[in-house]
């Protein structure tokens, strides 16, 4: 389940908006924000994600419990 808090923290850390992540992974601003609202990214979207934002670990953003 994705952390909410700690992935719009990771945006803003590194000067990410909605729109512009969106743009990176070639969906809408709209489907993104669904995608975030559900915790619903794939393995692929979540790798560009963790380069763009420069996570070493994914389980606390994106395999939250």
């Amino acid at each position: 389940m994705l952390n909410k808090a700690l992935f719009k923290a990771e945006l803003v850390k590194n000067g990410y908006t909605y729109k512009k992540m969106a743009e990176e992974l070639g969906m809408s601003e709209r489907t993104f924000c669904t995608r975030v609202n559900k915790g619903d990214f794939g393995i692929a979207e979540i790798d560009v994600m963790l380069s763009l934002l420069k996570i070493d670990d994914p389980r606390p953003v994106f395999f939250a419990q």
